[in-house]
């Protein structure tokens, strides 16, 4: 009844249809809300055709995560007053919960494949409401499943943290996460808790596949025991993560295209893409590209291979211009991060094993002569280099986390050398093949059946009866994947 309330409901209605607004809403005849058409509301355009949305030189799931939240923080303002949700509530958030789904962890939360500048990985607290609400609003049983495990680890985490619902301790972020789930329960209480969730594994066939974003610049390939992406739109980089325990690697802005003078592979370093090729299989991917790294100084041509099974070949050729000596090169990035609850983690190599401290040590740079390593019993790593090159690894242990966001975040680099040495003509070659959920007996064993060899242009990495072969000449990669040892596909 209050005099501006239509004022209000009209405002809404335009914030709502711009927030997920793409090109083709311009032309975008059907009916909308108050007699008018999706095309007489739209204004501007937010996202790519594929709803994927960049933010912070990122293709930023938090983004896409945050504004879906909020479309439902919308509706839920006309439920709880009792009246019909309008049609602009709902503009394109079923696309946009198809891809969250898509890419969430089995533990409740979206998976950052494209970085995430605010550090945050575990984000349940702020994220249960688009499952939540998701189930509710959209009838989804998807979601619905979603829901529950996100509000266990939620609890879980809360409880870690003593009451806050992340490492983020201020008011701004806790009565955000507290308002979101404050604003669920209502919810509840008018509409119910929605369809039955499925079962896991319903959702994990549901969510099997591979999706290509090809306005976002990006693919994921996810199965029930992995997720694997590359990206490589305004921020490059891979991820492999084992998908029955995701407290172990998290999204390093330089995963395994690495660091070169300190410097990652993002157009915000200006690293150009020269070529990229993705080629997209229902049970995998690769992807083949070039970069131009440290203005044109350094080229680097790679591949990432996702395997049906839980194996992921990165190979990489670094070439430099005029015998260009990089200051430092660590390449192979991999993110580490500590089981909640705990504070030391276990590597094993060819040095035996490692147990590492996580808050409260002294900061250093551990070095690992390896050309195997095996993080906590869960993700095992093989590194090839071509023949004269003795590989070293680098642990970056931190004592506490730093910046905007005080999360502790340590990282790996698989492929280095002890001093730097110029690039030749010919190249620096590299391969590091990923084993996900894999026990450290494993990893050393597969150490020793891992083969890489290089004729020109080409390298060939074979994993058992597995085999990998990239031509950066010609640019393309093929994949012989057998189906079991001695069992070609």
């Amino acid at each position: 009844d209050h005099p501006r309330a239509k004022a209000w409901d009209q405002a809404a209605k335009r914030y709502l249809y711009n927030t997920f607004s793409i090109a083709s809403d311009e032309k975008d005849t059907s009916p909308g809300d108050d007699g008018r058409t999706v095309a007489d509301w739209v204004n501007t355009v937010n996202a790519y055709p594929d709803l994927m949305l960049e933010n912070h030189g990122l293709v930023h799931m938090g983004y896409l995560k945050n504004s879906h939240a909020m479309m439902f923080e919308a509706a839920a303002s006309y439920v709880l007053a009792g009246r019909e949700s309008p049609k602009a509530t709902l503009h394109h958030v079923k696309a946009v919960s198809d891809i969250l789904l898509g890419c969430v962890s089995r533990e409740g939360a979206p998976i950052y494949f494209g970085g995430n500048d605010w550090k945050l990985v575990h984000t349940q607290c702020s994220d249960v409401i688009n499952f939540a609400l998701g189930a509710v609003l959209l009838d989804d049983a998807w979601s619905a499943r979603v829901a529950e495990t996100s509000f266990h680890w939620l609890r879980r985490i809360q409880q870690q943290h003593q009451g806050c619902y992340t490492v983020r301790r201020d008011p701004e972020h806790n009565g955000l996460v507290a308002s979101r789930l404050i604003l669920c329960y209502l919810v509840f209480t008018r509409r119910g808790l929605g369809p039955m969730p499925v079962s896991q594994e319903e959702l994990d066939r549901h969510i099997t596949g591979t999706r290509l974003f090809k306005h976002g610049d990006a693919v994921i390939h996810q199965t029930p025991t992995k997720f694997v992406s590359f990206a490589w739109g305004s921020n490059r980089m891979a991820l492999a993560m084992p998908q029955t325990d995701n407290w172990v690697v998290w999204p390093h802005y330089a995963s395994y295209l690495g660091l070169v003078n300190g410097k990652n592979a993002s157009r915000r370093a200006k690293a150009v893409v020269t070529r990229l090729k993705p080629d997209v299989r229902p049970d995998g991917f690769t992807v083949t590209g070039t970069l131009k790294r440290l203005g044109g100084r350094v080229m680097q041509d790679f591949a990432v291979v996702s395997f049906k099974k839980d194996v992921v070949v990165y190979i990489e050729r670094l070439q430099a211009k005029d015998g260009f000596r990089p200051d430092s090169r660590e390449t192979g990035v991999i993110g580490h991060e500590y089981p909640l609850g705990e504070n030391t983690r276990t590597f094993f190599g060819q040095f035996g094993q490692q147990e590492v401290v996580g808050v409260g040590n002294a900061r250093a740079v551990r070095t690992l002569e390896s050309d195997w390593l095996n993080i906590g019993g869960q993700v095992g790593y093989v590194v090839r280099r071509e023949a004269g090159h003795d590989n070293l690894m680098r642990y970056h242990d931190e004592p506490h986390g730093e910046g905007r966001v005080p999360k502790l975040q340590e990282w790996f680099s698989l492929v280095g050398d002890r001093d730097p040495a110029p690039l030749s003509g010919e190249g620096d070659w590299a391969c590091v093949v990923t084993f996900l959920n894999q026990s450290p007996e494993q990893t050393a064993r597969w150490a020793q059946r891992v083969r890489f060899t290089i004729d020109g242009d080409t390298a060939t990495c074979r994993i058992g009866s597995d085999v990998v072969a990239v031509d950066y000449a010609r640019g393309n990669t093929r994949v012989e994947e057998a189906l079991s040892e001695g069992r070609k596909r």
